[in-house]
């Protein structure tokens, strides 16, 4: 995160406003008035102030135009007229123009070149603030924060005024910020939510900063992904005081009242972010997400989510198609995604452990096998990397995985699954980042519990074969799920 200080000003964030020479015209007058054989020492003296005034006023020039250059980004031409200016010879300017080089090099992302000007002004001039100024964002680019607090500490101490002692704190305070919020975002999208929740917290301590939005922003999604929504809401709100116009902020609160079922004040949120978003494609998407919303509002009301299953819901949808005993163990085939976006070495075993627990459900009634040759499968695990849709109510929705079972060719209506083919996106549908292991453990128990005869969904929030995943669900099949699974298989014989 680059200063303002570093691209607009000085490195000691002030305008460059040239240097007051006298010239010598007093000993010229003096001069006048004495005789030519008492003149001598006299009139060297005055050629040597002439000379230093004209070397001054030179170099006073070149800072002047060099000053001008930084300030408008134009570093190589800075460089260029400040190397100048010092090739003039030495003045009292050398440790101010050496520093302005060093934000020139700064500007130009040319470290060692910066923190070798850096040096040499500080070796002139011990005091020159501004290069331990610019020192304190070099390192801070570099990420090396202790060396950047440091340097501002030095420069604390040889600030002239309350202003100057401020600038410094703000860096301060938004170092110590920046340290944390880095290793939190990468914790964050690798999936590790509680370590990503403590670096943030850290990271909070320093408010007010530059960066207390995306603090606060990313605290939200971390708490969301940990399954407390409500404090994921109050995080988002301190987000948007700090950043009122950041849109994507109003979408993650959205999320968040979609989690705990308080749908109107989801719209609201949506609707917020639509109005602000400029891209066609983007509005297109919340517009459907609001519709889903409403869908999920008629969902919510259902009366079967105070049941103990929802077996009778999917009997009357048509939703309901079990294997053939007969056909027990069924045979399992899994392709080899290596090589996908984001895939894992592990995400097999989610198909073996979602397996294991959808044949519990069922009283072990069901029972599989893995096998080698997708030909001889039952059913067939696929992993892509390619975007999933599906068709739902006319309209199109990213998913996670698909699952496409067809009847057995017995004649028999209701039917019974004869093949089932499963598709499983290797990465998050919606980020396109990496997907976290419990993410796709909930993907993969969805779409097997699919693949096993529930073909349709729960009304219910929390269940796992909701439509849609939200933050009630834990990465396992709840009661309820179970338990509609252990109907479907309740009339078949027992292996045990």
């Amino acid at each position: 995160m680059a200063r303002q200080e570093a691209t607009s000003n000085t490195p000691h964030g002030q305008k460059w406003k040239g240097g007051r020479i006298f010239p010598p015209l007093y000993l010229a007058t003096v001069l006048a008035f004495f005789p030519a054989s008492a003149l001598s020492p006299a009139r060297a003296q005055y050629q040597n102030y002439q000379e230093n005034y004209n070397t001054e006023l030179a170099v006073s020039r070149l800072i002047s135009k060099g000053y001008s250059q930084l300030n408008a980004g134009h570093y190589e031409a800075a460089i260029s007229t400040l190397s100048q200016a010092l090739r003039c010879g030495p003045t009292r300017y050398q440790a101010d123009i050496l520093a302005a080089i060093g934000s020139a090099h700064r500007g130009l992302k040319q470290y060692p070149q910066a923190i070798s000007a850096l040096r040499e002004s500080l070796k002139v001039n011990p005091r020159e603030k501004s290069a331990y100024y610019t020192f304190a964002i070099v390192y801070y680019e570099q990420k090396r924060y202790d060396d950047a607090l440091a340097a501002l500490e030095r420069y604390k101490m040889l600030a002239k005024d309350h202003k100057e002692e401020k600038k410094a704190d703000d860096f301060i305070k938004d170092i110590q910020c920046y340290r944390h919020l880095m290793p939190a975002q990468e914790a964050l999208f690798a999936g590790r939510k509680l370590e990503a929740k403590e670096l943030l917290l850290k990271a909070a301590q320093q408010d007010p900063s530059p960066v207390s939005g995306a603090v606060h922003r990313m605290l939200a999604h971390a708490y969301r992904g940990m399954g407390n929504s409500e404090q994921a809401i109050v995080e988002g709100q301190m987000a948007l005081q700090f950043e009122p116009r950041n849109k994507s902020i109003n979408y993650v609160i959205g999320l968040c009242y979609k989690d705990l079922g308080k749908i109107d004040e989801a719209i609201a949120y949506v609707k917020r972010f639509a109005q602000a978003e400029s891209d066609p494609n983007e509005r297109q998407k919340a517009r459907e997400f609001i519709q889903d919303l409403e869908d999920d509002r008629v969902k919510l009301s259902d009366t079967s989510n105070g049941l103990p299953d929802y077996f009778h819901l999917l009997l009357s949808q048509g939703q309901l198609h079990p294997w053939s005993q007969s056909r027990m163990p069924l045979k399992i085939f899994v392709s080899d995604g290596t090589g996908m976006k984001g895939y894992r070495s592990n995400f097999p075993s989610f198909i073996t452990k979602s397996l294991d627990t959808w044949v519990k459900a069922s009283g072990n009634k069901l029972s599989y096998q893995i096998v080698d040759n997708a030909a001889q499968a039952d059913i067939q695990v696929e992993w892509t990397e390619d975007y999933l849709f599906k068709e739902e109510e006319g309209r199109k929705r990213a998913a996670a995985g698909i699952t496409a079972n067809q009847p057995e060719h017995n004649g028999n209506t209701p039917w019974n699954i004869g093949h089932s083919q499963i598709r499983i996106q290797t990465f998050d549908c919606l980020s396109g980042d990496d997907c976290t292991d419990d993410d796709m453990y909930s993907t993969c128990l969805h779409e097997i519990g699919h693949s096993l005869g529930l073909c349709g969904h729960s009304a219910n929030y929390s269940d796992i074969m909701y439509f849609g995943a939200t933050n009630r669900q834990l990465p396992a099949a709840t009661k309820r799920d179970k338990a509609t699974m252990g109907k479907l298989y309740e009339h078949y014989q027992s292996r045990l």
